[in-house]
């Protein structure tokens, strides 16, 4: 059975990998209501940014939390949902190393921002590091 959305006027493509995730980590919804949920909470991404040059994180409002949204360039015109990443307090954990001297957590978080599909210079942007420090341990 097919089912068809409602138009909606700046679309979105939420990929299946995204809807997965938004059910493993914030609610075990059924996917017609995530890809709902999502779209309508993504009507609002900013006109400027342009995804086609990286990926934008995206705040969306929660019950009484907030989640981040990855977003990014999809196939066509449309950006797409990328993952979905859970609670913003995991998130700012995740970003909260910036200024450290290079550790062994360090390397666990790198291995988490190259899964998200960071490049290594927004790594070392977000992390606060050198950009020699991420390209040396981006092999590992």
């Amino acid at each position: 059975m097919e089912v068809v959305r409602a138009m909606v006027p700046k679309p979105v493509f939420i990929t299946p990998h995204a809807v997965k995730q938004f059910q493993r980590r914030v609610a075990h919804w059924p996917a017609g209501a995530v890809i709902d949920f999502l779209l309508s909470r993504l009507q609002r991404l900013p006109d400027e940014v342009d995804v086609s040059m990286g990926t934008l994180l995206y705040r969306v409002p929660f019950v009484d939390k907030h989640i981040t949204v990855v977003v990014g360039r999809g196939e066509g015109a449309w950006p797409a949902v990328i993952t979905v990443i859970g609670d913003t307090q995991r998130l700012d954990r995740l970003l909260s190393w910036r200024g450290r001297r290079w550790g062994s957590r360090d390397a666990g978080r790198l291995r988490i921002l190259r899964r998200w599909g960071f490049t290594p210079q927004q790594c070392a942007e977000v992390m606060g590091k050198p950009l020699g420090d991420i390209s040396k341990r981006w092999r590992e």
